[in-house]
């Protein structure tokens, strides 16, 4: 990946400096939850696949082999000592639009009976066509499961791709949490630095009786304060590290860990919409709601098939045929031309009771209306997220501001303490205590910058634009 790599002070543990987009990018292959997210798109289209099985034409074919016994038979005063047939079967069957069933099927008999111990035989070969339609029942419903199954993979498919910003959001996220934590390190060790150093001045000055024990007393006190800190900040960005590894590599993650560095990252762009406008762009770009759209659709389809078969069943069967019968089996083939036959006729049935049919319609009744309320409560979710996105970057631009301001003032004052003690007219407490606010307001300035870096991720988040901003 291109990874600048040093060694980590104190440890053996390599120290990896690595850009925002080079974790994306390794995440879009191992994040797990993305990969579920893929997973169920893989199911889903496998099942439009057994849904079209369906409409694939069938092709089978038989045969069959029997002999009887009629040495001791009556009527054919033992004249016939064994009867034998061999029935042979070819055919194709295909379901068609609207639930037609149709078939058509080749087949040949061979008889041989010995008769005063001469054998003899011919064949049978009919060919038939045979026809189903439902007229109530089941009309136009056969291509039912198969639309409901497309939807289903679209549903997927927009899941999936929110997913990917989703994982985005989760990486950014971990990213600045480790650069959070690394800006505070940087902070609590600047403090301790200036307490040392005040410790070292103070020190020497008590060597040379101008200062007074107090003194060491109280910039020791301020050192050992600053250094608890301190270690609590160095815990807290190997803990950062570590999270932004597993939010990346998932299964692989032990495979890749090491104690990660962030690199500067350009801000994401500052275009913010007001929000109405930006509630409207949600609405229309947002993937998990067209998710959300397409499963009430779903829902509305599978509710008109059970609808549908709340009718009685009504078939039209009919069937075309002809039959030749000859001594070989080239002369019964030909003589398929003879003649045709068939038949056409309905077939009604009805349930007693139709109990079966109006449970399934039932659940499918409330069924859509579930997914009707999934979809108006995923609605609601994504104008609420998108109102507190921009109140959320608005006012971490405000506290932002505030928090500069804050540190400035802090750092001006902690400089005239330093001179008011250079000057022999203040003393080492005001000094740690200005120096405390200084760290203070420097921590809460570093607060303030990650969480408007994360408020304008969780903005484009919000409304659907997240991986256009990383691609």
């Amino acid at each position: 990946m291109g990874r600048a790599q040093a060694q980590a002070p104190g440890g053996d543990t390599p120290v990896v400096a690595v850009a925002l987009d080079q974790l994306i990018s390794a995440a879009l292959e191992h994040n797990i939850p993305l990969q579920l997210a893929r997973v169920v798109a893989h199911i889903s289209a496998a099942g439009v696949d057994v849904a079209q099985g369906v409409f694939q034409p069938a092709l089978y074919a038989s045969s069959t082999w029997s002999k009887q016994d009629l040495s001791n038979d009556i009527q054919t005063g033992g004249l016939v000592s064994n009867y034998r047939t061999q029935a042979y079967g070819v055919g194709v069957g295909k379901v068609l639009d609207h639930g037609t069933e149709l078939s058509v099927d080749l087949q040949t008999i061979r008889r041989r009976a010995d008769i005063a111990g001469t054998a003899q035989g011919d064949y049978i070969t009919n060919m038939g066509l045979s026809l189903r339609q439902p007229l109530l029942q089941g009309f136009g419903m056969v291509e039912v499961p198969l639309k409901a199954a497309q939807l289903a993979r679209e549903s997927a498919q927009h899941l999936q791709e929110r997913a990917v910003e989703v994982m985005i959001a989760q990486v950014v996220e971990a990213y600045w949490a480790l650069a959070e934590a690394e800006a505070t390190e940087k902070v609590l060790a600047q403090s301790v630095a200036v307490a040392d150093s005040l410790l070292f001045r103070n020190d020497e000055l008590f060597k040379r009786e101008l200062a007074s024990e107090l003194d060491v007393l109280t910039a020791q006190s301020g050192v050992a304060i600053r250094q608890v800190s301190l270690i609590d900040a160095q815990r807290a960005r190997r803990d950062a590290s570590e999270a932004l590894v597993f939010a990346v590599y998932g299964e692989r993650a032990l495979d890749y860990m090491s104690l990660l560095k962030t690199i500067a990252t350009a801000p994401l762009p500052a275009e913010i919409f007001d929000v109405a406008t930006a509630e409207a762009e949600a609405l229309q770009q947002r993937k998990d709601l067209v998710a959300a759209q397409l499963e009430l659709e779903r829902a509305e389809l599978l509710l008109s098939a059970a609808k549908n078969s709340l009718r009685p069943s009504l078939d039209i069967e009919s069937q075309l045929g002809t039959q030749g019968q000859a001594a070989g089996f080239g002369g019964s083939v030909d003589d398929l031309r003879g003649g045709l036959n068939g038949s056409v006729g309905l077939r009604f049935s009805r349930a007693v009771r139709n109990q079966t049919e109006r449970g399934q319609y039932k659940q499918a009744l409330w069924q859509r209306e579930q997914q009707r309320l999934l979809y108006q409560t995923r609605e609601n979710v994504v104008r609420q997220q998108m109102r507190a996105a921009v109140r959320a970057v608005h006012s971490a631009r405000a506290r932002l501001a505030q928090a500069k301001q804050a540190e400035s003032f802090a750092t001006r004052q902690l400089t005239a303490e330093r001179k008011r003690l250079d000057l022999g007219l203040g003393d080492s407490f005001r000094v740690l205590q200005t120096e405390e606010t200084v760290a203070q307001a420097e921590l809460i300035s570093v607060r303030a910058q990650f969480d408007l870096e994360r408020a304008m991720a969780q903005y484009y988040l919000a409304l659907g634009q997240l991986a256009e901003r990383h691609r």
